[in-house]
């Protein structure tokens, strides 16, 4: 998982310095590979509270959202973003190579949006 913040500030940066970043690619990612499961233990730690992770199979959870209106293409995208998670988690360098700086970690992330999980 990837801060939006972090992802801003690597666009602003090859935006305001366009030449040096014209063509580049870059994978970006937040600052250690986390599961799913770790991702739900850091929230619920974050915010006092109990919450559980459920592993729903593929597809179980392409019916169900299908099954509640949502478009096949959306499906099939979120599924296949989700899958990703399933694997070898990674890192990348990214971040700190463009902005000059670590990128926020996923418990900062929740930190600071803890309010909005109210």
């Amino acid at each position: 998982p990837i801060d939006p913040r972090d992802i801003a500030a690597v666009a602003a940066r090859a935006l305001v310095d366009a030449e040096r970043h014209r063509g580049g690619r870059y994978v970006l990612t937040g600052a250690q590979p986390m599961t799913t499961a770790q991702q739900v233990e850091t929230l619920a730690r974050v915010l006092g509270r109990p919450i559980k992770h459920v592993p729903v199979p593929l597809a179980g959870a392409r019916a169900g959202m299908l099954q509640s209106g949502m478009p096949e293409m959306m499906a099939d995208a979120i599924l296949e973003l989700v899958s990703g998670n399933s694997g070898d988690p990674f890192v990348t360098t990214h971040v700190k190579d463009v902005v000059g700086r670590e990128p926020h970690s996923f418990e900062s992330w929740a930190t600071s949006n803890a309010a909005h999980f109210a």
